[in-house]
């Protein structure tokens, strides 16, 4: 009756009956709900709607009858006994009233009449209380009888169980001024006690089963919730009471430091629900084999059982908070508790997955998994019980990229290993092998998952980030691999290794681009992707495989090249058709096996390299200039410009090359170092990179009369001016250019002209008047080539150890005369 009211009830004003007019009240029921024609498609609806809420209503009726009949059965008991009693004291009075009568002849025997009735009063008293303490053990009898019964009615069966202990209590209290007497009783009436408690033992195992029980007894869960709300109510009563009597009583002794507990038994019930919903979870999803654990559960498993827990809520919300009183809040309680029990168990796998025994599959399922875990709340409109769980996911998905970078980095250093003993294939565009091909499909495959599993934006870019730094790990392994181990790599691995790098900056990158930006374009989310590392790194890969190419091409010419410019040059050995010879059959087998683009880079780089090691190879010769040295060196020039034209080399990008080449053949024919280095000003303008220690020889061993100091400021210009061929366009080098030729002309100043001539004679002819005698002596006993010879002593001694050109003294007559 204190938790369910009839619903539809219009009680009269005497409040005796219910008037419930079943006609009016579907009448206008049905005009509300059947407006419209259409509303009749509703009828079935509201047909089961009404059949639903009639059937909840008998239960309910059901159980206030039962609850009624018991109180009306005991409010008959007691009108009985009361009739009784008054009959039994009428008579009493009555026969008291004779033996009134009849003491008048026994007046004076009064005294001792008084003694004997106040004996027979005792002795009234004494066996009234004897059989107050006899009826307990046999009222406990009956009550237990009751208990055992099938049928049996446990809110009834502790209302007398509540009423026989409170007539134990207040006979313990008389009995208090009997202290011989008090043990002796105690034990008499220790038997309530003990079937009270085995009373509340069965009623916690009610709570204990509370969840089936709401749907198959609700009845019987009603009674035990009863039973608890009224222990409390009576703690209440009983602590209400003894404060009172503690202000009535100040001297009395009490224990007022015990802690002051309100709704003791309803706590009780609270916990043990709790209790109940932590087996619940123990037994379906055990701590010991949770995801992570040796010899855990998958994930598949953990979702079904998870469904399987949470399917729970949907009964307390549908039946057990029928049966639970509103205070207490029974279904948010549940799903705080059950959300505690699963966060417990998340936080579990997330300790698990900081040491990485999580496999990503299963952190990949659990995290497609959360979203659906949130629903049964957004269900019944609960707010979302705290702590997140998605503090757990957070530790999960960094658990995920760290194995996912692990098994990349694992994947690609296999790849790479594996390009090396791998068969290559010869396609249309040369030499390659699946190394890139798988290791982009590896790439796709990440993506592929992030996409499959949903995954939330910010984890797609940290996996697209691992995936980015694997490729340009990747990459970097392969270039210090290209870089140090050239030598040891045969020309396919180096050629295989540049095709795949070269496929993959120009196809591949571009693909798994594309692919992220279509899913974060899909996901709504427009994001900056840049690969330009990557793409980078890739074509770092082709140029340092393209050096290891040219190191081994030079490497087999090392020894021809040693024999340019010796004797056995000179007397018409095939060293430079041999070195020719090495290129071409190079270019050959680079053509079939190496994508065009590269082997014309090569061939260019190998122009460049070549023109640079007989420019060095020249300078540093010690072979005599004598008069067919020209002729020779300008067969073998004409000989590499036969080479590289036959190998597609154009003029137009071999006319630099072959300026400077011919340009040092001019020298041998002339002897004029001023006339050549223009032509290697333009030289080094194309190629600054490879033309600035030559510069510097040049300087050093063909102007040896400037002092250390002014050879320091040359080389500064030198090395400004190849800085600035450097870093400017084709187009704009006309500071450049300038530049170069200020340092020309401050090597070799420009010859004089007549005027200038006419005018310096003057000069001298001034000077000759006005210089000491002496002094003109002296300067005419040296003639300009003692001179000359001087200064070239003491530059020689100024530059010990720098190779010079055998034919330096014919130079040297060409060289012109710095004041």
């Amino acid at each position: 009756g204190e938790f369910f009211y009839m619903s539809q009830a219009k009680e009269t004003s005497t409040g005796s009956q219910f008037l419930i007019n079943p006609s009016e009240i579907a009448a206008s029921q049905l005009a509300q709900d059947f407006k419209k024609p259409n509303d009749l498609q509703k009828v079935k609806h509201v047909r089961t709607t009404y059949e639903r809420e009639k059937i909840d209503t008998e239960l309910k009726l059901r159980i206030i009858v039962q609850a009624h009949l018991s109180e009306v059965e005991e409010g008959l008991s007691f009108v009985q006994n009361s009739t009784e009693l008054i009959v039994s004291i009428q008579e009493s009075f009555k026969a008291i009233t004779e033996l009134g009568q009849s003491s008048q002849q026994a007046i004076k025997d009064f005294p001792t009449i008084v003694q004997v009735d106040l004996a027979r009063h005792n002795l009234k008293v004494t066996l009234e209380f004897l059989d107050r303490v006899t009826q307990i053990p046999k009222q406990a009898k009956e009550i237990n009888q009751l208990l055992h019964d099938k049928t049996w009615n446990i809110l009834l069966a502790h209302q007398h169980l509540t009423n026989l202990q409170s007539q134990c209590d207040r006979i313990i209290e008389e009995c208090r001024n009997f202290p011989s007497d008090e043990s002796t009783i105690r034990q008499t009436l220790s038997i309530v006690p003990k079937m009270k408690d085995q009373l509340m033992k069965d009623v916690w195992g009610i709570i204990d089963d509370f969840m089936a029980l709401a749907i198959v007894d609700p009845c019987t869960l009603v009674q035990a919730i009863r039973i608890i709300e009224r222990e409390d109510a009576m703690m209440a009563i009983k602590r209400q009471k003894q404060e009172n009597d503690n202000n009535n009583n100040p001297n009395k002794s009490y224990n007022n430091n015990m802690p002051v507990q309100v709704n003791i038994f309803r706590s009780e019930c609270l916990a043990r629900i709790v209790l109940v919903i932590a087996a619940r979870f123990e037994s379906l999803l055990p701590a010991k084999n949770m995801i992570g654990t040796p010899n855990g559960m998958r994930i598949h498993e953990f979702v079904v059982k998870c469904d399987e827990i949470m399917e729970d809520l949907r009964i307390v919300h549908d039946d057990v908070s029928l049966v639970f009183p509103p205070q207490y809040d029974i279904f948010d309680f549940c799903c705080r508790h059950y959300h505690a029990e699963m966060f417990a168990r998340l936080s579990q796998i997330a300790r698990e997955s900081l040491q990485d025994n999580v496999p990503f599959e299963e952190i990949l399922g659990l995290q497609s998994y959360l979203p659906r875990y949130y629903l049964i709340f957004d269900e019944f409109e609960a707010a979302h019980p705290e702590p997140d769980v998605h503090e757990n996911v957070n530790i999960l998905m960094q658990s995920f990229i760290r194995q996912v970078q692990k098994k990349l980095k694992e994947w690609c250093e296999r790849i790479h290993e594996s390009e090396l003993t791998a068969t290559p294939t010869l396609e249309s565009t040369g030499l390659r092998t699946d190394a890139h091909v798988n290791l982009f499909k590896m790439m796709h495959q990440q993506l592929d998952l992030a996409m499959t599993n949903n995954l939330p934006l910010v984890y797609v870019k940290q996996l697209v980030e691992v995936c980015r730094e694997e490729l340009i790990r990747f990459a970097s392994n392969q270039i210090e691999r290209l870089s140090k181990r050239w030598s040891d790599l045969s020309l396919e691995v180096l050629v295989t290794t540049i095709n795949n790098s070269s496929l993959s900056e120009q196809k591949f990158i571009a693909e798994f681009l594309d692919d992220i930006k279509t899913y974060l374009s899909n996901a709504s989310k427009e994001e900056e992707i840049n690969f330009d590392d990557v793409e980078l790194s890739f074509h770092e890969i082709a140029k340092t495989g393209l050096e290891g190419i040219l190191n081994s091409m030079f490497k087999d010419i090392e020894k021809l090249v040693g024999e340019l410019y010796t004797p056995k040059w000179l007397e018409g050995s095939t060293t430079m058709l041999d070195i020719t010879a090495t290129f071409d059959s190079y270019f050959k087998d680079l053509y079939e096996i190496l994508e065009n683009f590269y082997v014309l880079k090569a061939i260019k780089e190998c122009a460049d390299r070549l023109v640079a090691t007989l420019l060095f190879r020249f300078f540093q010769s010690n072979l005599p200039i004598k008069p067919n040295f020209h002729d020779r060196y300008m067969a073998d020039i004409a000989q590499i410009e036969k080479m590289f034209l036959l190998n597609s080399f154009t003029e137009r990008k071999l006319e630099a090359h072959m300026l400077v080449l011919k340009g040092l053949g001019k020298l041998l024919r002339t002897l004029d170092l001023r006339s050549f280095l223009p032509d290697f000003i333009v030289f080094a303008s194309s190629f600054p990179s490879c033309s600035m220690e030559i510069l510097k020889y040049i300087m050093k061993n063909f102007v040896p009369q400037l002092d250390k100091k002014s050879q320091k400021e040359l080389l500064d210009e030198c090395e400004q001016v190849v800085e600035k061929f450097k870093h400017e366009a084709p187009t704009q080098q006309t500071s450049a250019e300038k530049s170069a030729q200020g340092f020309l002309n401050k090597v070799f100043p420009p010859a004089p002209t007549k005027e200038m001539q006419e005018i310096e004679k003057a000069n001298e002819s001034a000077n000759k008047k006005t210089k000491p005698e002496k002094v003109q002596k002296k300067k005419g006993k040296n003639t300009e080539k003692e001179e000359y010879s001087q200064t070239s002593k003491k530059s020689e001694n100024d530059f010990e150890g720098i190779p010079v050109l055998s034919g330096a003294d014919l130079f040297g007559e060409s060289l012109p005369k710095l004041e």
